[in-house]
């Protein structure tokens, strides 16, 4: 795949995470299963998680960041042998929760074979309720889309 059309489909996606697709990723049908697209999300999620370098110092240890909805347009299939980068970036961000997008990007066919998103929800696991984001936390993920060109709304999440 061209870097330079990898750059330009997730220009403004500060994380990317390179994946390879594996044999078993494929249904009946001979493409990768739906099922399979948001465990790609998920390694994007996991790694802008770990792009923000969170301690626990940053966060309550019953502090977690769970996944209210998601959902995905597929836009062309993925077929074994391929790569995939998938990137993840914040678009809103309010008091408890956050919202992502993610683009996957197939370096076979080169090009866009799906976009996602998700709504976060900043979680307490003792209380088992709904919490306010760490500020630090908050501001280490606008910090990171400025860096990248992005403009985060802080104004309110769309409620699901």
């Amino acid at each position: 795949m061209s870097e330079a059309n990898v750059d330009k489909l997730l220009a403004k996606f500060p994380v990317k995470v390179r994946l390879p697709i594996s044999w078993g990723d494929q249904d009946v049908y001979g493409h990768v299963n739906n099922t399979r697209y948001f465990r790609f999300f998920e390694d994007a999620r996991l790694k802008y998680w770990e792009t923000l370098k969170i301690t626990e110092n940053d966060a309550p240890r019953s502090l977690a960041v769970i996944v209210a909805s998601t959902s995905c347009k597929f836009r062309a299939p993925l077929t074994y042998p391929d790569n995939i980068v998938v990137g993840a970036r914040v678009v809103n961000v309010d008091e408890t929760r956050f919202s992502m997008e993610f683009r996957i990007v197939s370096e076979k066919s080169n090009r866009l074979v799906a976009n996602g998103d998700a709504l976060m929800v900043s979680f307490d696991l003792v209380e088992q309720q709904t919490v306010t984001l760490p500020e630090v936390i908050k501001q280490r993920m606008l910090l990171l889309e400025r860096d990248a060109g992005n403009q985060v709304d802080e104004s309110s999440v769309p409620q699901d």
